[in-house]
Parts: C-alpha cells; structure tokens; sequence
C-alpha cells in the first residue's frame, strides 16, 4: 500500500510540476529560412555578419514585448532581433566578444572608442526612444535616439 502511495505522489508531483513549468512569454515560435525575412533584415545579416554560419532563425507570433519578430541566432554565439519590417532592434555577441559596428550611429561608435579605448560594444538595443548599449565590460550605457551620451 507504501508503495501505491509513494507511486501516486510521486506522479503526481511530476504532473504538476510539468504543468507549472510553462514558457512564461505568450509568444509562439517557429524557425523559418533566411528567404522568409524581410530584405533589410536579410541585408543586414549580409552585410554585418558576412560568411558567419546562421544556426537558425525563429519567427514569434505575435511579436515579443520589444518589437522583435525575427531573431537571427549565429553559429558563433551572436544573435540580431529584427521588426516585422526588418529593421535591427537588438544586437548581441557571445561573452565578451563584440558585435560589427557599421550600423551603429558613428556619435555612439565615437563616444566609446573615446571614453573605453580598452571595450568594445557586446551589445546594442534600441530601447525607451534611445540606445542601450552594453560594453565587454559589462557596463551599460544609454543614449539618446541622435546617439548623445545619456548616462
């Protein structure tokens, strides 16, 4: 009779476990092939990510909470998030690697390069109207939509 017991708890425990344990995000996602994006997002990849292995890339129904409709993961551990219309919205590099930097306002580039002449930019979102930009150093900075320093 233990052992019914035990089996039955156990059971249920793991039912209700797996139950609880849903992806929290409203989002669903399906892999799609690069022909299916938008043509900016296809240039961009193109262009600042050249001759880098695509992994994969997941379409999101509806889009995420930041805009992204598109996120395009690369072999090497980057990934770029992109609207339903193909423009960028988020950048990121693996680690402490960096992202390209073509497409970056050459004011934010600049102010970097000024200021962390040892850093480089492992990621860049565009986020509340502006830019938030984290370095390899893990530290965070904001600018404005013209690219001027914040904070």
């Amino acid at each position: 009779m233990k052992k019914i017991v035990l089996a039955l708890s156990l059971f249920a425990f793991v039912g209700f476990t797996t139950i609880s344990c849903n992806n929290d995000d409203d989002n669903n996602t399906t892999f799609v092939e690069l022909n299916t994006l938008p043509t900016a997002a296809r240039d961009f990849v193109g262009n600042y990510f050249p001759g880098v292995e695509i992994l994969n890339i997941e379409k999101y129904s509806p889009a995420k909470e930041n805009g992204a409709m598109y996120e395009v993961n690369f072999r090497n551990g980057s990934d770029a998030e992109f609207d339903t219309s193909g423009n960028w919205i988020s950048v990121e590099a693996s680690g402490n690697n960096t992202i390209p930097t073509g497409f970056i306002l050459p004011s934010i580039v600049s102010y970097v390069s000024n200021n962390y002449p040892n850093q480089g930019i492992n990621q860049i979102e565009i986020k509340n109207g502006g830019f938030e930009v984290e370095l390899t150093n893990d530290v965070d900075l904001h600018f404005d939509s013209n690219g001027n320093f914040i904070r």
